[in-house]
């Protein structure tokens, strides 16, 4: 089985709420990515099934958001990396096209 691949693009969302759309993935920098807020927030109900929330990081000098157990001990192990200069949760939407259909 064989799939067609369509050229890789990712959205931003700025602080002042405008959205980047469809800037080019493979020569895109971080620099971008820096001044962005999440693309999405995390949602969270009574017994959900996965744990999330803030976590107040030094690096960042303020909250940065997880959905999971998993990503809290990323961020954690990141925040005790010296070589770590910025931490960014959910930063872009990846999307692309897999034989005609948008897959995001």
């Amino acid at each position: 089985m064989s799939y067609v691949l369509g050229e890789v693009s990712m959205s931003l969302r700025h602080v002042d709420g405008k959205i980047d759309e469809d800037r080019p993935w493979p020569i895109t920098g971080a620099d971008v990515i820096e001044p962005s807020v999440p693309w999405r927030t995390f949602r969270w109900r009574h017994g959900q099934k996965h744990y999330s929330g803030t976590y107040w990081s030094s690096t960042m000098r303020g909250h940065v958001i997880y959905e999971s157990r998993l990503e809290l001990t990323r961020l954690l192990y990141a925040d005790f990396d010296q070589d770590v200069t910025a931490v960014f949760a959910q930063p872009f939407l990846l999307s692309t096209t897999v034989d005609d259909r948008i897959l995001r």
